[in-house]
């Protein structure tokens, strides 16, 4: 006789008169009934769509529904992708935007390009010292092989066709004029010559 799968106990109902059924008899008349074949019996023992578990995937299984309802699990899960989607997101987007500030990129466009050929960009230490002894801060391009090459020698052999799409232009003066003067400042009066005071005297 092969081993229970599960503790005997009685079962109520089923046994004559509503009495208990000891279900040690029961699983033995059914082994009798199909001549002590294990598989049969079993297969007959078991309802359709059973499952039988091993000890650890019974004891993972009481822990996976001591947290709750699958559609409660199904929908945390969700919410855990969409929260961590977005953190990743914008913290791409800041690192992007501090790279375009460095290179005098678009920040839109140098995001739309790194996410579109999967271009991981990075913030990296030079080897020049600022004003302050600090090293100077660069953006690159991590590559296959693990090594970096500068963002804007990256940009010019890759996204040459987007260049003049990337680079960022310098601030234009309104009207195409010349800049006008800070608020709070006067223009400078033009210089009164000596000359033109005695002819004006004369008249």
């Amino acid at each position: 006789m092969f081993p229970l799968l599960f503790e005997p106990a009685p079962v109520e109902g089923g046994g004559e008169g509503g009495k208990p059924v000891d279900l040690v008899k029961a699983v033995e008349a059914v082994l009798a009934k199909h001549g002590n074949d294990n598989a049969a019996a079993l297969r007959a023992l078991l309802a359709e769509g059973s499952v039988v578990l091993t000890a650890d995937e019974a004891k993972a299984l009481s822990a996976y529904r001591a947290l709750g309802n699958p559609d409660d699990l199904v929908k945390a899960v969700k919410e855990r992708d969409t929260y961590k989607g977005e953190v990743e997101t914008t913290a791409r987007q800041k690192l992007h935007g501090h790279a375009a500030e460095l290179t005098q990129f678009k920040p839109a466009v140098l995001t739309k390009l790194a996410d579109q050929d999967k271009v991981e960009i990075v913030i990296e230490d030079s080897a020049a010292k600022g004003k302050d002894g600090k090293p100077v801060k660069v953006a690159s391009v991590k590559l296959a092989d693990g090594k970096t090459k500068p963002l804007a020698d990256f940009a010019a052999e890759t996204w040459g066709e987007f260049l003049p799409s990337l680079k960022a232009e310098p601030a234009k003066p309104p009207y195409g004029g010349s800049p006008s003067p800070a608020a709070g400042t006067r223009e400078p009066k033009p210089a009164i010559k000596p000359d033109a005071v005695r002819r004006s005297l004369v008249r």
